[in-house]
């Protein structure tokens, strides 16, 4: 039988992970741990990457066994054939086995480190800094990266700019390229532009300082979305001269106008 392969992402994570427990058992006992979990997603399928709740529970399961094999002496001959027919069971075992015994093994960690605070403070410590990095890591990487864009076929929407040779620096598109790339570029169905811009809203009892865009007409429509209220740009409000036009976001209407229908026009 061929063995589980896992996502890249996750053996690293493991391997990486194996540095939690003591070195003379990473020496003779890491390979055995990486292939036990091998086994325990495969049997959730080895086709489809595992679910993050699944990978979660696994890390978990890492992390207190890690714990325990700091606080136990190191087994003699007998206890080392116990341990291997015990991952051998764990092969076989289901998901719903296998959280049975990792909330056993988180009882008997919780137990060992109550008889060493010095090293449960320690350990405490580390896991926190690990955690909240990779969660920040996590955080970035799939917003950024893994989560669509929410806007209706987000994957078919390109940020446009120029590259300048031969530095090889990005730069903005102006307002003339923009006009040029609309009437010759047949790649796009639509482009738009925009840039940051930032305003004081006043009138009220406090004045605010907001971050908002300039854009061009059609930037909703680029988007494929439309006002909850209202309506979007016009195209002759581009024109110099023509009178200026605000969308507001949701959020700025709900915290600065209560999210009163009745604004629209003020």
């Amino acid at each position: 039988m061929a063995r589980t392969t896992l996502p890249g992402w996750l053996e690293l994570l493991l391997r990486s992970a194996l540095w939690l427990y003591p070195p003379d058992f990473r020496r003779r006992q890491g390979n055995a741990v990486i292939q036990v979990y091998r086994d325990v997603i495969g049997a959730h399928g080895e086709k489809r990457a595992p679910q993050w709740g699944l990978a979660s529970r696994l890390i978990g399961d890492f992390v207190s066994t890690a714990a325990r094999a700091w606080l136990t002496p190191r087994p003699q001959k007998g206890q080392q054939k116990v341990r291997r027919d015990r991952q051998q069971q764990l092969k076989r075992l289901g998901a719903g086995d296998v959280m049975e015994i990792l909330w056993h093994e988180v009882r008997q960690a919780a137990r060992a480190l109550r008889r060493k605070p010095a090293l449960t403070i320690v350990a405490m410590l580390t896991l926190a800094v690990g955690i909240g990095a990779n969660t920040a890591i996590f955080s970035v990487v799939n917003a950024v990266l893994l989560r669509p864009f929410p806007y209706p076929e987000g994957e078919r929407l390109v940020w446009v700019s120029n590259r300048y040779l031969p530095s090889g620096e990005t730069g903005a598109v102006s307002g003339p390229e923009l006009w040029e790339y609309r009437q010759e570029a047949s790649a796009f169905i639509g482009l738009a532009g925009l840039s940051g811009r930032a305003a004081n809203l006043t009138g009220g009892d406090t004045p605010l300082r907001l971050r908002g865009m300039r854009v061009s007409p059609s930037y909703f429509e680029v988007l494929g979305v439309s006002p909850a209220l209202g309506r979007g740009f016009l195209a002759e409000e581009e024109k110099p001269g023509s009178t200026p036009v605000i969308v507001l976001s949701d959020g700025l209407w709900q915290s600065a106008f209560g999210g009163d229908p009745d604004i629209l026009g003020r």
